[in-house]
């Protein structure tokens, strides 16, 4: 593991050293957990002098000597940008995510410099550790995002043997939560959406109860050690409704018709990706009841690149692991989504999520 860290801290240096960018200051609190393992909620990250500064407040001061991997652990008592640790007088040219540094402390940090009397460059950067470090999967990234796809596929199996009349959504969703636990916690609020809330694209659990005749959507993800999971499934209980079940077969049509893409192109833009799946819903009728983006990246985030939409500059490249996930949503007659979590290969397309996605009736 600390090979693994130590890697990624040095793309970090070369990025820096590139660009020709002295120092970097590391807020967000996810590309920490990538760059140095910390998982507390108080830290930042230091890229200076070819050594990698860590501070946190007095609440994590032994849980960062646990977990983090770095140079050097400092323990701060004051706002870090109102009061900067000492080293940062010795920068010349400091470079900050511009996604995640509020107004407020980009001032302050200025003007802590300005009484310094210290002349220095602040340079807003892109988050280049997600967009570009993050978006693709190390081995050890892909071997927690696949665990976390096995304990989804396993309480998926589970929570089938829970679907009665008359049970609640809630009670549904409570089960999912309480056995995730067991192993992880939640990529994200469970989504269980019965008759007409399977319409609701992220509909939340509700007190409704379970109907014959209704379709049954089920989103679900486990985080495992950090790693996100992320899974759909439609399920029909006591009987189909006929238009539900034309278009659970369109659903099922046009995710595969997107994943045989994935094989005929290697240089695949995720906006050709996603028009795979949208120009046949389209061509079905339904076109306008498929609103949301194909799919999107898994990892220490539910979402993250590469965004697979119509919206999307990104390129699909390999050990990127993203979602496919058509859906056709009919208002006041129940919704059909199909999600599976994929890893991407040049030479093979592997799905996370194994759980069957034919037609079932319970």
């Amino acid at each position: 593991m600390l090979q693994i860290y130590k890697e990624r801290q040095k793309k970090v240096f070369d990025y820096l050293s590139k660009n020709n960018i002295d120092s970097f200051l590391v807020s967000d609190l996810v590309n920490i957990r990538y760059l140095a393992n910390f998982t507390g909620s108080n830290g930042y990250l230091l890229f200076f002098d070819s050594k990698v500064y860590f501070y946190t407040d007095f609440r994590y001061e032994l849980q960062s000597k646990r977990e983090v991997i770095c140079d050097e652990i400092i323990i701060i008592k004051k706002n870090l940008f109102a009061s900067p640790p000492k080293e940062f007088l010795k920068f010349k040219r400091l470079g900050i995510e511009k996604e995640n540094i509020t107004l407020d402390s980009y001032n302050k940090i200025l003007e802590y410099f300005k009484k310094k009397n210290k002349r220095i460059k602040i340079i807003p950067l892109p988050n280049f550790i997600k967009e570009e470090f993050r978006a693709v999967k190390d081995e050890e990234e892909i071997k927690l995002i696949s665990k976390a796809a096995e304990i989804t596929d396993r309480v998926f199996l589970k929570v089938l043997e829970e679907i009665k009349e008359g049970v609640r959504e809630k009670e549904l969703a409570f089960f999912i939560e309480s056995e995730f636990r067991k192993e992880g916690e939640l990529s994200f609020p469970v989504i269980v959406a019965s008759g007409e809330n399977s319409a609701l694209p992220h509909a939340r659990a509700s007190d409704k109860k379970i109907k014959s005749g209704e379709a049954i959507v089920i989103d679900i993800g486990c985080r495992y050690q950090g790693y996100c999971s992320d899974m759909t499934r439609t399920v029909f209980f006591g009987k189909v409704n006929k238009e539900l079940k034309e278009i659970y077969q369109i659903v099922y049509d046009a995710q595969k018709r997107a994943i045989d893409f994935l094989w005929e192109d290697k240089k695949i833009k995720a906006k050709e990706l996603d028009s795979k799946a949208r120009d046949y819903i389209k061509n079905k009728n339904y076109g306008k009841y498929f609103g949301h983006g194909l799919g999107h990246g898994v990892g220490l985030e539910v979402h993250e690149k590469p965004w697979v939409s119509f919206l999307s500059k990104d390129k699909i490249k390999e050990n990127m692991i993203f979602t496919i996930e058509p859906g056709i949503y009919l208002p006041n007659i129940g919704g059909v989504r199909i999600e599976d979590l994929i890893l991407y290969k040049e030479k093979e397309i592997i799905f996370l999520s194994k759980s069957d996605k034919k037609l079932l009736v319970l």
